[in-house]
């Protein structure tokens, strides 16, 4: 090729640039491949240029630096990824894709970036993490997969307690509900209370009436003691109702509280690695078990399992 026909490919190649260039940003494809056959064959020189640096900032008014990544891009994508990727990513995380390895190039790509947070879409890594990652591939996936694995961990942990708060409000859901029946019953009992009180109170005043006849007094007399008794057991179930409820009203502050979240806790997770703590925890289960087994001992009691069964 003589020094004629390489001056006018020089310039028809330089024409065709400006014109790419000054078009939209979809050409700027084909305007990179342009400058990049005008500095591979040394083209600049023909257009009076001393170096591809000079052709650059006069031309172009970006440095040589910046265009040759840009060369580096256009040479490792079709146009379309190209011009898709510097759209969503920008220059410089396009620069550090086009300069991956395929494979770790295509697994940035579709599963994203290895951080120490885990995978991050590209979009959202940091220009730092995805050069670490180019840099320093296993070791960044390493990273990655622990900080997947805690994280699955967590929600898994925190799915867990979500799930136990859930049935502790269900289960005080339905004391609430079954609180109103109580109420009820104990006004029902109270209203038999005060009828008693006032039959006993009309027996007492026959019994004054009619002392001088010996068998109406007895009567009389053994009227007044079943129609006591009678009002004094339903004051005790009243008494030892409300006792109750309190007591049980505790317990299951106690569980919702203090206990329950216990067993989901960190600390009782790891006590395998402390035979000291699993020893003292054993311990305090016993108890536990031990109080259990006395409290079902004393339900046995019919006046107890009357109070319960009144209760529910």
């Amino acid at each position: 090729m003589n020094e004629l026909s390489t001056e006018v490919m020089a310039r028809e190649t330089h024409e065709n640039a400006i014109f790419y260039h000054n078009r939209t940003e979809e050409n700027l494809y084909h305007f990179t491949m342009e400058v990049k056959e005008i500095r591979d064959n040394r083209y600049y020189k023909k257009l009076g240029y001393s170096s591809f640096d000079d052709y650059c900032m006069e031309a172009w008014n970006v440095d040589r630096k910046f265009m040759s990544e840009r060369i580096s891009i256009a040479e490792q994508f079709s146009e379309d990824d190209f011009v898709g990727y510097r759209r969503q990513f920008g220059h410089k995380k396009t620069l550090f894709l086009a300069r991956m390895e395929d494979s770790q190039r295509e697994q940035a790509i579709e599963k994203g970036i290895p951080t120490d947070e885990g995978y991050k879409p590209i979009d959202e890594a940091t220009q730092k993490e995805i050069n670490e990652y180019r840099r320093n591939a296993e070791d960044a996936e390493q990273r990655a997969i622990e900080a997947e694995q805690a994280k699955k961990q967590a929600e898994s942990q925190a799915e867990i307690e979500r799930r136990e708060r859930e049935r502790v409000e269900r289960e005080n859901q339905e004391l609430a509900s079954r609180e109103p029946q109580v109420i009820e019953k104990v006004i029902k009992d109270e209203t038999e209370i005060n009828r008693l009180t006032s039959e006993i109170n009309q027996l007492k005043i026959r019994l004054n009436q009619e002392s001088k006849d010996a068998e109406t007094y007895r009567n009389l007399r053994n009227d007044i003691e079943r129609l006591s008794t009678k009002r004094d057991g339903i004051i005790s179930q009243i008494n030892n109702v409300g006792s109750l409820g309190k007591f049980i009203a505790r317990v299951e502050k106690s569980f919702e509280e203090d206990l329950a979240p216990v067993k989901y806790s960190n600390a009782i997770q790891e006590l395998s690695n402390s035979d000291v703590a699993v020893e003292s925890l054993d311990k305090i289960v016993s108890k536990v078990e031990n109080w259990c087994r006395e409290i079902r001992g004393v339900m046995k009691d019919k006046d107890i399992v009357e109070v319960i069964e009144y209760e529910e």
